[in-house]
């Protein structure tokens, strides 16, 4: 073999091993908890599967509090997820994680301006996109529910004239997430903390629900995961000890970290 071929051989080995390399890293530093790195190695990789598990890095500081310019860092989660769902049209989580975006865009607003500016649409848009690309996964049957529930949350009888939202329907869609998902400790919390925040009597039951069924998780592995089980778990105790209104309240906390 020829000098030249053999470095050329070489040079392709090396950045197939780099692209790899970056590629695990990327998914290694999300799951102990490095967003920062998991967006860099994402975005320089900028792959659909890279800017996803980038946006995912993004949209996990917003919920942990770890930013303080919330409206810009979802802005910027949402154009990196529709990157990626150009890049790879069919990928279910690109337009979950852009309606996901979108809702904590909606969280920084004034209850009316979000409805105005068309949010609840635009996010409901993605959520059916990925409903429509895969029906049986659970996490568009999540966001789904999430979305129905936060509109009536923050917009009650307005933002469910506004947008067709219902919290029955919420509930429904966060028990199918549940199913499908053979009881996701993510699901269940982030469902069980927007069936709570609800002031609605029916939905205590299926919150406390699947907050049990995530406190008591076990074996998880990636960072985010443990956080949202350990914000179960306060949940229950709370509940346990303080009742049902301590426990609305702190849940209320939660989806509204640092967005006031």
């Amino acid at each position: 073999m020829k000098k030249n071929s053999i470095l050329a051989f070489v040079f392709c080995v090396c950045v197939s091993l780099s692209a790899s390399l970056r590629a695990d890293t990327a998914a290694d530093a999300y799951a102990r908890g490095d967003y920062q790195a998991t967006i860099e190695l994402g975005e320089q990789e900028a792959s659909a599967a890279a800017l996803v598990l980038a946006t995912r890095a993004r949209l996990a500081r917003i919920d942990l509090g770890l930013v303080k310019a919330v409206r810009r860092e979802a802005k910027i989660a949402e154009k990196m997820a529709r990157r990626a769902a150009v890049l790879d049209p069919k990928n279910t989580e690109a337009h979950v994680l852009t309606a996901a975006a979108i809702g904590y865009r909606a969280r920084t607003m004034g209850r009316f301006k979000g409805f105005r500016k068309g949010l609840a649409r635009k996010g409901k848009k993605e959520i059916m996109a990925a409903l429509a690309i895969d029906n049986a996964a659970p996490w568009p049957h999540a966001v789904h529910g999430l979305w129905n529930l936060e509109i009536i949350r923050r917009g009650g009888n307005f933002g469910a004239r506004m947008t067709g939202a219902n919290s029955d329907e919420g509930r429904a869609d966060c028990e199918a997430a549940a199913r499908l998902s053979h009881n996701d400790p993510v699901i269940d919390m982030q469902c069980g903390v927007a069936m709570l925040a609800l002031d609605e009597a029916a939905m205590q039951a299926p919150a406390m629900a699947a907050l049990r069924r995530s406190a008591a998780a076990q074996r998880v592995t990636l960072a985010y995961d443990r956080a949202m089980i350990a914000r179960a778990k306060t949940l229950v105790d709370i509940f346990d000890r303080e009742g049902v209104d301590a426990a609305r309240a702190q849940a209320v906390r939660y989806l509204e970290i640092g967005t006031s």
